[in-house]
């Protein structure tokens, strides 16, 4: 178990550090109880302290200060637990961090294999900085937010407006298109106001909280997260044939299928407008003998990837297919240098379970209200 540390831990953290660093934050431990910009957190497995990690918020980054765990259970992934929990707090309270740094002696090579792992990267060389006059590495991960990387996934299809309270996404192609029709609010008292004095046929806001009111289809998001590192696939098992689609046709019938429930004319519009080519944006299928029967949408964003339109056929559902998507689409991405990803799923749909399963963890929820007189 990971949790924030407490006063009873402190001693069993002091001891630990002076065993594993030979150096520790001491009684600073005790005034960090009370400091609002300290995220320490340990971790526990039987009532015994196994592991720590203290952390201090930094204007728009937070530093990594001690990290240790104990010998006797080392290269048991309690280290890189630990440092996946304190990025996904990091990620879920803060929006405005830019990224997390931190300094590793240069001969620790095993830490320093975990650091890059997860995504940071050699930004500067300290030297002389220990006591005993080894130079220190300073490392950084950049965070890329998720609400940034979808702003930046829609601008390939929508006009995006910012105004004072909202955003307003407009998609003058698909304007049927929900998920591209639409104003985020930041705050509910003010999406209130804008729809009471909203006459239009069609309107939908998105808001992070529920809104009280009525004679609106509403439907609800959980934002998920995970590093590419952390996710957990190894056991299940590869089926098909997966490729980046090069065949206008496949692609056209797989979206065409995908959509079809909204329409023949919504889909052939949704087939035809996902043929255009965008960067950073690429579709992945898993065929049977040539045919294919699912696939996968992932733009990239620096460092990180976002997942969205995963579709398999009715009949080939429920088999192992979109796992086996899922699973290559995972390890090819983490092995071309990637080490986050974000997507989205329906609240209400039992996929979320399986999310979470293998390693994702809810960051945040949207809620979208739609009014179509």
């Amino acid at each position: 178990m990971i949790r924030l540390y407490n006063e009873e831990d402190i001693e069993d953290i002091i001891t630990l550090e002076k065993k594993i660093l030979n150096t520790t934050l001491g009684d600073s431990l005790y005034i960090d109880l009370e400091n609002p910009f300290a995220r320490h957190y340990v971790y526990i497995d039987n009532n015994k302290l196994l592991g720590y990690i203290s952390s201090v918020f930094d204007g728009d980054m937070i530093s990594i200060m001690n990290f240790c765990v104990d010998d006797n259970y080392q290269n048991k992934h309690i280290g890189s637990s630990l440092l996946n929990y304190l990025l996904i707090q990091c990620i879920k309270e803060n929006n405005n961090l830019t990224g997390a740094i931190l300094e590793v002696r240069e001969s620790n090579k095993r830490a320093i294999h975990v650091y890059e792992s997860f995504g940071f990267k050699n930004i500067h060389t300290r030297k002389n900085y220990y006591s005993d006059l080894e130079n220190a590495l300073v490392l950084m991960k950049e965070f890329n937010h998720y609400d940034d990387i979808l702003n930046n996934y829609l601008a390939n299809y929508c006009n995006i407006e910012r105004k004072n309270d909202y955003i307003k996404y407009s998609d003058n192609i698909q304007p049927d298109k929900y998920f591209h029709n639409y104003y985020k609010f930041f705050d509910n008292e003010n999406a209130l106001d804008f729809i009471s004095e909203n006459n239009d046929d069609y309107l939908m806001v998105l808001v992070n909280k529920p809104l009280n009111i009525k004679n609106f289809i509403i439907e609800k998001e959980a934002i998920m997260y995970s590093s590419l590192k952390m996710l957990n696939l190894r056991n299940y098992i590869s089926k098909g044939n997966i490729k980046i689609i090069d065949n206008d046709n496949d692609l056209y019938n797989i979206i065409y299928n995908d959509s079809i429930k909204y329409g023949k004319n919504y889909a052939d519009s949704e087939a035809l407008r996902k043929l255009d080519k965008h960067n950073n944006i690429y579709h992945h299928g898993i065929y049977i003998d040539n045919t294919i029967i699912g696939y996968l949408l992932v733009y990239t964003n620096l460092n990180s990837i976002y997942i969205t339109d995963f579709f398999i056929l009715p009949e080939y559902q429920h088999q192992g297919y979109g796992v086996s998507l899922f699973k290559n689409i995972v390890d090819y991405y983490k092995n071309n240098g990637y080490f986050d990803c974000y997507l989205c799923a329906d609240l209400e749909d039992s996929v979320i379970n399986w999310y979470q399963k293998i390693g994702f963890v809810v960051i945040n929820k949207n809620y979208y209200y739609r009014r179509c007189k």
